[in-house]
This record gives C-alpha cells, sequence and structure tokens, in this order.
C-alpha cells in the first residue's frame, strides 16, 4: 500500500499524464516508469543506510578480540622490563571509548611525552561496542596496559625527565 502511494505521488512529481485513452497496458507501462524511478531513489536510500551501518560495523576495530591470550595480566610488567633492558621504551594505549585510554601513565601527558615516546594501541572496538564479550574485552586490555605501563614509567621515569624538561619539575 505505501509503495503504491509513493508511486502515485511519484507520478505527480513527474508530471506524468496518465491518459484515460490509454491502453491498460499503457497505463502499466507508465505505473512501471514512476515505479522505476521510486525504486532508483529507495535503492539509494537503502545503500546509504546500509553503508552506514555497515561502516560502523568496519570502524569497530576488534583485533584485541583475537590476540587477548598475547596480553595476559601476569606477564605484563616482566614484559616491560624486559622491553626496557632491551632500549625499546613504549607505552599501551586502549582504544576503548571515543578517545583512547592510558590507564597506568601516571604522569602528565605532555606535548613532549606525545611527540617522544612510541604507543602501541589495544584495539577494544573503540566507541562502538560492536565487540564479543566488549566489557571483559575492555576490562582484560586495561589491566594489562595499567600494569605494563605502571612498570615501564617506573624504569623509564629517567628518560622521560631527560627527553622531556617540564617533567623536571614533577
Amino acid at each position: 500500500m505505501v509503495l503504491f502511494t509513493t508511486i502515485l505521488r511519484k507520478i505527480k512529481l513527474l508530471n506524468l499524464n496518465v491518459n484515460k485513452n490509454l491502453t491498460s497496458a499503457g497505463r502499466g507501462f507508465a505505473l512501471l516508469s514512476a515505479a522505476a524511478n521510486v525504486s532508483v531513489s529507495m535503492k539509494k536510500i537503502l545503500i546509504l543506510t546500509l553503508l552506514c551501518l555497515v561502516s560502523g560495523k568496519a570502524l569497530a576495530d576488534c583485533s584485541f578480540e583475537s590476540q587477548k591470550d598475547n596480553y595476559k595480566l601476569e606477564v605484563a610488567a616482566s614484559l616491560a622490563e624486559k622491553a626496557f633492558k632491551e632500549n625499546s621504551v613504549y607505552f599501551i594505549a586502549v582504544a576503548d571509548g571515543i578517545a583512547s585510554s592510558r590507564p597506568g601513565f601516571d604522569i602528565s601527558f605532555t606535548s613532549c611525552i606525545f611527540k617522544n615516546t612510541k604507543w602501541e594501541m589495544l584495539w577494544v572496538g573503540a566507541d562502538s561496542q560492536y565487540c564479543v564479550n566488549h566489557e571483559a574485552l575492555r576490562a582484560q586490555a586495561k589491566s594489562y596496559a595499567q600494569n605494563f605501563n605502571k612498570t615501564m614509567v617506573r624504569l623509564a621515569s629517567m628518560q622521560l625527565r631527560e627527553m622531556c624538561p617540564e617533567l623536571r619539575t614533577h
């Protein structure tokens, strides 16, 4: 019923004059022509709607979900110590909301720190919550990052102070 009403409105908008003298086949052709025009615009709307839905799902990077076994809470501190000994100072952020969080990074996040430090990102769906077991993954990622970052901050605090003068006063 809605489709038929839309077709009739489209006929009026297209200024199609369905003449009463036309045969029923002619009137049917005019209606089909109008229906084809309606369906094209409806297809466009449907495609745009689907693109929005799919892009939301596509932007939901849940790569942490498949890698969660590599991020065990009990080994986070020892991995930070190992990385520091290998002169590989970096920190971990968690993409779990509109902006990423930096659990366990308890020093001022200055522009110098931002520019001069390396960050690994754990993707937990960002702000989409499309990941399976989103809350459990988020808690695991944040706990791991917190343990890793606290250890790395403790170990690398001298290097960070040398690299960023504004940290020397803290």
